[in-house]
C-alpha cells in the first residue's frame, strides 16, 4: 500500500484576502449552530477591522486553502484571531503550526504576550491552547461580560 501526504505549506495574505475569507466563512459556519442562541440574545461580534490586522496566514495542501489564522494589534494588545483548519486536515498538527507561525511573527514584533478568545462551547479550541502552553485570564475588550467567551494568553519572553 502506498500512501502520499501532501506538504502543507503557510504563506502570509492580506486579511481580505479570497482563501483567508472562505476559510473565516467556513469556521463561521461551522460554528454558528453551535452558538445560535447566543447570537439571539447578544448579536454577533464585529469582524476585525483590515487595519488593525498584523498577518494573516493561509495553509495550502497543494492548491487547496486548508487553515488560516491571524494576528491583530487592538488596543494595545496583540490577539490571535479566527484559528481555524479545515475538517480533512485536522489532527495533523496544523493549528499548532499556524499557532507556532502567529508567535513568530509577534516576536520578530517584539511582542512579549499574545491573547485570544475563544468560546465555551469550543472543547476542541480549549484543549489546543491548553496543550500549546496558553493560560487562562479574565477576558478583555469586547469579551468582558460576555457569558460565552473564554479568554487565553501565552507570554511569549
Amino acid at each position: 500500500m502506498t500512501t502520499t501526504t501532501t506538504v502543507v505549506r503557510v504563506e502570509a495574505v492580506p486579511w481580505t484576502h479570497a482563501d483567508a475569507t472562505a476559510l473565516r466563512e467556513q469556521m463561521t459556519a461551522e460554528l454558528r449552530p453551535r452558538y445560535a442562541d447566543a447570537v439571539r440574545t447578544r448579536g454577533p461580534f464585529p469582524e476585525s477591522d483590515p487595519a488593525t490586522v498584523v498577518v494573516t496566514l493561509v495553509a495550502y495542501a497543494g492548491t487547496d486553502p486548508v487553515g488560516t489564522a491571524a494576528l491583530r494589534l487592538v488596543d494595545g494588545l496583540h490577539e490571535v484571531k479566527r484559528v481555524y483548519v479545515a475538517p480533512s486536515h485536522r489532527r495533523t498538527g496544523l493549528a499548532a503550526r499556524l499557532l507556532a507561525e502567529l508567535e513568530a511573527h509577534a516576536r520578530a514584533r517584539e511582542v512579549r504576550t499574545l491573547v485570544l478568545q475563544t468560546g465555551v462551547r469550543q472543547p476542541e479550541a480549549v484543549a489546543l491552547y491548553t496543550r500549546e502552553g496558553w493560560q487562562p485570564v479574565p477576558p478583555f475588550g469586547q469579551y468582558v461580560g460576555d457569558p460565552y467567551s473564554l479568554c487565553f494568553a501565552k507570554d511569549l519572553a
